[in-house]
């Protein structure tokens, strides 16, 4: 008895608890400092590093001169352009639907190939400067300009007489991506396009500057997004959006005059069969676009074309000039077009791309640009000079992509270095050495836990299936919560102590690291799908780390302690 009465005591002075709550919180002050001090690591690069990243002014564009052409523009092919976005409307589903059967049979229709990422934001934001993410810096949904003096078609529109007009139903932030003049008149309603033709029949045509069109009229129809993001590609609620969205399109179509107007069609993405955009995936940037009215080709498939080609087909379209910064081609070839008129159209689009593409971006193919440009003067080459456009563009796509790759590589390395290292420093002295083979799986216990929920509620390594911020804040707390029981039910079950609830915070932060360096390190780079995917997925885990580690801490202090000796933390 007596031996069993001396061992319960050098038990209880072994404990922690023995010292009172001195004791205790000498315990516990360490895991809640590192964790915090974790945690509020990862929120500042999230947060200020990454996300500033993705909607940014530093892309290769900045501090580049972008003058418009000194080459005459020609005059209008209309007198009035009026453009609908269709958001969210898949090119199959375009293609399909009897709704949209006399656009197509009437006029002329292709596949338009969105870019990375596939957000509506990024994508209108091309399609109104002829400027990709990577090239404008508006790389996500919200109201941002990118690049500080980018040009854009509303601007162009304006300075030419063409009277610009707005209209985006319930979606306020395309008012901003429209990129309209203070001066223009932008209105919001689901009728107000309806109120807008009553008042047009009822007023004289007006007049604009000679050779130019006398209106432009952006409009937006979200309704097939909506759907998609709710039920996905496939549903039945996709299915009749898409087909409310062709009855919207003849509702236009009746209303203008194809001797005199055109009408320009466009969605900015499509979505997955489950729902959602945002990501790399062939199913998500396969838009479609589709051109009606005076000079436009009939019932014609033309080959697939970038989202930036749009902005300098409505500038030609409406005789003005082209966007001073734009990198894209027109689409002359949806117009009934002789070679002369084509070359005609072409040469001053040409111009300015050419020479602002080869400034931002030489290439080999610059070298070929006078030649093409002479052409174009002596009234032949239009198709050869448009392809050649398209050559620029892909090459100064490959070579940053190229770049990008090879510095996203060095820094990944970089990166896995100093988590290494940092993690291996912590190991010094026995700080956060766990007590048992057991306690270095238990990052690897979280990290399961955690990707497997989110994987169970619908995300997968895309940016398509990142949700909206508050949900997906719901979500990431749903996967802490569930890793943080897991990890508490581990940390009782195998006795983990007060060094191992300090190696599960520091190996989820050194874990990082390595995705941190890749994605936001370097604003002028497009941060690559997959780890850019994870990083804003995943990143929330260095938080569940730290509460784990605290809750493991907490269980070490509170357990009953063994009746023999030596268990130390």
């Amino acid at each position: 008895m007596a031996a069993e009465r001396s061992a319960r005591s050098s038990a209880r002075r072994a404990s922690p608890r023995s010292g009172g709550a001195a004791s205790f919180a000498r315990v516990l002050a360490p895991v809640a400092l590192v964790a915090a001090s974790t945690s509020a690591a990862a929120t500042f690069w999230v947060m200020r590093v990454v996300l500033p990243a993705w909607n940014t002014p530093h892309t290769i564009l900045e501090g580049v001169v972008h003058a418009p052409s000194d080459t005459p523009r020609q005059p209008a092919l209309a007198r009035r352009v009026t453009f609908v976005v269709v958001d969210g409307l898949s090119f199959e589903h375009a293609r399909a639907i009897e709704e949209l059967a006399p656009l197509r049979d009437e006029g002329a229709f292709r596949q338009l190939v969105a870019h990375y990422p596939t957000y509506t934001g990024p994508n209108i934001t091309a399609m109104m400067t002829g400027l990709s993410p990577r090239e404008s810096g508006v790389r996500l949904n919200g109201v941002e300009t990118g690049v500080p003096g980018i040009d854009d078609v509303a601007h162009a529109a304006w300075d030419a007489g063409v009277f610009v007009r707005v209209r985006s139903r319930t979606y306020a932030e395309f008012d901003a991506l429209a990129r309209a003049p203070r001066q223009a008149d932008v209105k919001r309603g689901r009728l107000q396009v309806v109120f807008d033709w009553e008042v047009d029949r009822a007023r004289p045509t007006p007049t604009a500057r000679p050779g130019t069109a006398t209106l432009l009229e952006l409009i937006y129809f979200g309704d097939v997004d909506e759907a998609g993001h709710r039920e996905g590609a496939r549903s039945e609620r996709y299915a009749k959006a898409a087909r409310d969205a062709g009855h919207y399109v003849q509702r236009v179509m009746r209303e203008l005059d194809p001797a005199e107007d055109l009408l320009f069609v466009a969605s900015d993405h499509a979505h997955r069969t489950a729902g959602g955009h945002g990501g790399a995936e062939p199913d998500v940037d396969d838009a479609f676009f589709a051109a009606w009215g005076r000079g436009v080709r009939r019932g014609v498939e033309l080959p697939a074309r970038p989202m930036r080609d749009v902005a300098s087909t409505i500038t030609v379209a409406l005789g003005a000039r082209t966007p001073s910064s734009n990198l894209g081609a027109p689409m002359l070839d949806v117009f009934d077009l002789d070679e002369a008129r084509a070359a005609e159209l072409a040469a001053e689009p040409f111009d300015q791309a050419s020479r602002f593409g080869c400034t931002v971006h030489p290439t080999a193919s610059c070298a070929d640009v006078e030649a093409a440009r002479a052409a174009l003067h002596r009234g032949a080459g239009a198709a050869d000079a448009i392809a050649l456009l398209g050559t620029l563009a892909v090459q100064r796509d490959a070579g940053a992509s190229d770049r990008e790759a090879d510095d996203a590589l060095k820094r990944a390395a970089a990166g896995t270095s100093v988590g290494a290292l940092f993690l291996a420093l912590s190991q010094a002295g026995g700080f956060a050495r766990p007590r048992s083979r057991s306690g270095y799986l238990a990052p690897l216990l979280l990290a399961v836990t955690y990707a497997a929920t989110l994987f169970a509620l619908g995300y997968r390594p895309t940016l398509s299936t990142m949700r909206q911020t508050e949900d997906f804040m719901i979500d990431a707390g749903k996967a802490a919560g569930v890793a943080l029981a897991i990890m508490l039910f581990a940390a009782w079950r195998l006795r983990w102590g007060v060094r191992d609830a300090l190696f599960t915070s520091l190996a989820a932060f050194a874990a990082m690291i390595p995705f941190w360096s890749m994605v936001g390190a370097s604003p002028s780079a497009l941060g690559p799908p997959v780890a850019s995917a994870l990083v804003f997925m995943v990143s929330p885990m260095v938080l569940a780390a730290g509460l784990a580690a605290i809750g493991i801490a907490l269980i070490a202090t509170a357990r009953p302690p063994r009746a023999s000796a030596g268990h130390g933390r």
